[in-house]
């Protein structure tokens, strides 16, 4: 009986806790519930503060759910500093391979052929008889050079008069023989160093001064670069090799063959004949060591007529080289890799870099490049250039001003986005194992078809086989071009996982180009008087060509436009102070609960706790209260024993 009553007053307790709270809550909507004077009203609020309390829910799971979706607001910002880190500048010659440097390559010479007379490449070729620096750079003794001009004519005459066929040109730049049309089953090995480029007596390469101990693209050291090549081997085919012999001469009258608007003679399933020439060109060059390659293109030495930045003197050394498989010989001022970076204090083209270049247009090949300038690409220190993908071109005989403005780029990492914040295994390309480079999002990308390409094919794209180790695609093997081709579409298609994702912290530069006409009638006799006095050769060039320092020469500014620079950072969204006031403003918008509403709702909680806390605690007592003791037991257990009253009969 006392138990029943207990339970009574416990839960008359708990209704009278919940009566109060609805009474006298701050919550909107349960007070209207309990001063409701009929059960209509009382039904009214009731469905009111359901749908209240649903709504607000709702918006609380959708603003949880975009702050876990980690977004992030884009702001833009003008920085300015008073003194900015200047860009790396990279200059590359339009024109990938001399027409000097043939007759040391069999494969090229057979591809493009000796020049021949009455071309503006064979003022070179003979002018390389009289140019110590031509005629040394390719490993040859002095004195060499006129005999083997005159043996390279000869031989190109001899191969005018009797053309080989597709199939005979193949297999001489394999260097095997072949057995008929189809030589799919044989082996191409390629050309040992010693019948390609070699070396000068003292074993150094002259072409190249002050760079022989630099990474090529100044960005590591170049010892261990490029192994042995001699047993590289790979299948080929003879299926595509067909065109060869027609490219053992390329003449500039060749062009006459490509006629304007001939819409009715088109073969629209026939490639064209400059990129097939250029596909081989690149395989040759492909299986050549990669500290020889430098060999084939423009010198710095040869082309850098002069060189200042922020009014002080600059030379060939403040240069380091790499080698690009579409322009050659590729030169990068301020790369960074020496140790130190050249910064900027004042804006102005007094205040930058100025080159004064010389095009070399006599080495040009116009089988392989009928424009004459340079490429210039403005880009990080320590970040791969790739002058086939960004970059602007310049032509001879002006003045060229590149105002620069600098725009960096900050964004958020994990969990926010998925940028790389530094360089690890997991990034490594193959430019930064062969040359040092850090991280970027071109390099992972160009990297991750690279990589797809040798481990479904078991060759090497020859744009970036920079080491022999791997056996590079040539364009003459049908099954590896046919494999290439294959994975290229799918790269396309974006069905290869790449993974690549944009640097947490890059730099980025926009650029303004103009240009005036360079030099002007005053200045230009000072020019030549410059040029003539750098080599007896040099003034030969000049002296037979009245045009020469319009078609050859050029100058290049490269400066801030100013030093402030913008600054696009990435914020959070959606933080945890964010995402409390939202919540806040929620609940107050639809059941108008603050923080001392929650209060009160924690008060109940407690004091429901308490009255089950005491109800449990009574019950146990009650228990031990009505439960019987062991000496009870031990006494009910005894058995009953009569007095003994002495009485006997």
């Amino acid at each position: 009986m006392v138990d029943d009553n207990n339970e009574a007053d416990d839960g008359r307790s708990l209704r009278v806790l919940l009566k109060n709270l609805m009474g006298n809550t701050s919550s909107h909507g349960l007070p209207n519930i309990d001063r409701a004077a009929n059960p209509f009203r009382r039904f009214f609020w009731s469905v009111l503060f359901t749908w209240a309390l649903g709504m607000f829910l709702w918006q609380s799971y959708e603003l949880i759910y975009a702050y876990f979706q980690w977004d992030v607001d884009v702001n833009i910002d003008i920085q300015y500093k008073t003194e900015i880190d200047f860009p790396a500048v990279t200059f590359c010659n339009l024109n990938p391979v001399k027409a000097s440097p043939l007759e040391n390559s069999r494969k090229l010479e057979l591809l493009l052929g000796p020049p021949a007379s009455g071309t503006s490449s064979v003022a070179s070729t003979v002018s390389a008889s009289s140019d110590p620096s031509v005629s040394e750079a390719p490993g040859k003794p002095p004195g060499s050079s006129t005999a083997e001009a005159m043996v390279g004519s000869t031989t190109s005459s001899l191969a005018k008069e009797s053309p080989m066929t597709g199939t005979e040109a193949s297999a001489v730049i394999s260097d095997q023989p072949t057995t008929g049309a189809n030589s799919g089953g044989e082996e191409l090995t390629t050309v040992p160093t010693d019948s390609g480029l070699s070396k000068n007596p003292e074993g150094q390469d002259t072409m190249i001064t002050g760079n022989s101990a630099t990474s090529p693209t100044g960005l590591g050291p170049t010892a261990g670069i490029g192994e042995a090549s001699g047993g590289a081997t790979a299948p080929s085919g003879g299926g595509a090799q067909g065109k060869g012999a027609g490219r053992r001469k390329r003449q500039t009258s060749e062009a006459s063959d490509k006629r304007y608007q001939d819409w009715d003679n088109l073969d629209y399933t026939d490639r064209d004949d400059d990129m097939d020439l250029f596909d081989q060109v690149a395989d040759a060059i492909a299986q050549t060591e990669y500290d020889d390659r430098r060999l084939f293109g423009h010198s710095v030495d040869d082309m850098l007529l002069a060189c200042s930045y922020k009014g002080y003197p600059c030379g060939p050394k403040n240069f380091t080289l790499f080698h690009n498989y579409l322009y050659g010989n590729c030169y990068t001022f301020n790369s960074g890799m020496d140790g130190d970076i050249q910064t900027s204090s004042k804006s102005g083209p007094l205040y930058g870099l100025v080159l004064e270049l010389n095009l070399e247009e006599t080495e040009y090949l116009t089988s392989m490049q009928q424009a004459a300038g340079v490429r210039v690409v403005i880009g990080e220190q320590y970040h791969m250039p790739f002058p086939e993908d960004a970059g602007i071109n310049v032509a001879p005989g002006l003045l060229t001003s590149i105002g620069i403005r600098k725009v960096e780029i900050q964004r958020k990492g994990d969990p926010y986005t998925n940028c790389t914040d530094e360089d690890t295994e997991d990034t490594e390309t193959v430019f930064s194992s062969f040359f040092g480079a850090n991280y970027s999002l071109e390099a992972c990308q160009k990297n991750c078809l690279y990589e797809t390409i040798f481990e479904t094919c078991g060759c090497a794209d020859t744009r970036f086989h920079f080491s022999t180790d791997r056996v590079p695609c040539l364009s003459t093997n049908i099954s590896q071009i046919t494999c290439k081709e294959g994975v290229e579409r799918l790269y396309a298609e974006d069905e290869i996982e790449c993974n690549c994702t944009s640097p947490c912290l890059e730099s980025d530069f926009e650029l303004t180009v103009s240009s005036a006409a360079w030099p002007n009638s005053q200045y230009a006799e000072t020019v030549l008087e410059n040029l003539m006095e750098i080599s007896d050769d040099l003034r030969t060039k000049v002296g037979n060509d009245a045009s020469f320092v319009q078609n050859n020469v050029l100058k290049l500014q490269v400066y801030y436009e100013r030093l402030n620079y913008e600054l696009i950072s990435q914020a959070p969204k959606y933080d945890g102070f964010g995402l409390i006031s939202n919540l806040g403003g929620q609940v107050g918008l639809w059941i108008g609960i603050s923080m001392c509403t929650v209060f009160e709702f924690v008060e109940l909680i407690y004091d429901v706790c308490k009255i089950l806390l005491f109800k449990i605690m009574f019950c146990s007592h009650a228990k031990r209260a009505t439960a019987p003791s062991t000496l009870d037991l031990k006494l009910y257990d005894k058995p009953s024993e009569k007095p003994d009253l002495g009485l006997t009969n």
